[in-house]
């Protein structure tokens, strides 16, 4: 079974010699035009970072990229656990215990990017994967995260030069640099960072705030920017009103340590007054107390 969205086929999954693998494929006529290129240049950034990221056991592992006279094809790794996302849906809130590891599997992903200058861009529940089903009942996180997919990731500075050239397409190089990191807002209304509003660059720091509001599902098992509406979320999400949050948390019985790494330094509105992914797990008490 295929599903075409937007010109981009998405296989669930292949058999192939007794292993089940996803494979994600996109049509090669979206990529024909001129004014394509934006396309071209972000399908191979995808590649190469998936790539420069093979080696980390939570990144989700694209086996192999080959071609079809029609489409272009990345076979991933496919996990047992289905995403986050799916689990908040089907059981709320997580306990602070299982919280507080899942934390810390996706602060050491999110270091081990920003090491390698890649920021995901799309960091949200349905993009991180379980590799096995959690048990609700436990305050165990008996099952390793993945992250998946890089689609609108980038890298910065002179790393982000050194692996588009990888890639085989320096010879534009100097036509697209503009492009970088700063080209248009990206990500999920609800888990962008505020400062990708306005033209600023995005940065590790706008991964750090994802990360925030997906630690706010997870204690909460509620959306930090809820509206019914998309253009009403994607209001409150520009403007970080954070309104109610402190007493939506202490509600959820959400420990004072808890909330101030979440509420006051993942969520800081200013991309300065955010930790990186290390100085939160070296230096915040709530992770130093265990």
């Amino acid at each position: 079974m295929t599903v075409q969205i937007n010109k981009k086929t998405i296989t669930p999954a292949a058999v192939i010699e007794k292993q089940i693998f996803a494979i994600k494929c996109i049509n090669k006529s979206s990529l024909m035009s001129q004014r394509s290129i934006f396309q071209q240049l972000q399908l191979v950034k995808e590649i190469q970072i998936q790539r420069e990221l093979s080696c980390y056991p939570n990144v989700l592992k694209v086996i192999k990229v080959y071609e079809t006279d029609d489409y272009i094809n990345l076979l991933m790794e496919t996990q047992d656990g289905g995403c986050l996302g799916t689990y908040l849906a089907e059981n709320g809130k997580m306990s602070e215990e299982r919280a507080k590891k899942f934390a810390i599997q996706l602060l050491l992903t999110l270091d081990f990017m920003d090491r390698k200058s890649i920021i995901h861009r799309d960091l949200k529940p349905e993009n991180i994967l379980l590799t096995s089903k959690l048990d609700p009942k436990t305050h165990d996180l008996d099952s390793p995260i993945q992250v998946a997919d890089f689609g609108y990731a980038t890298i910065t500075g002179e790393y982000y030069r050194q692996i588009i050239m990888k890639g085989g397409i320096s010879f534009i190089i100097d036509d697209i640099k503009y492009l970088g990191n700063r080209c248009f807002v990206c990500g999920t209304p609800g888990f962008i960072a505020p400062e990708c509003f306005n033209g600023k660059s995005y940065s590790t720091k706008s991964d750090i705030f994802s990360f925030g509001v997906i630690m706010f599902c997870l204690l909460t098992g509620k959306n930090l920017f809820a509206s019914s509406q998309q253009q009403s979320c994607y209001d409150l999400n520009e403007k970080c009103d954070l309104r109610g949050c402190l007493s939506r948390l202490k509600r959820a019985g959400i420990s004072e340590l808890a909330i101030n790494f979440v509420l006051d330094h993942c969520l800081s509105k200013n991309p300065k007054n955010r930790p990186s992914a290390y100085q939160a797990l070296m230096q915040h008490p709530w992770f130093l107390n265990d």
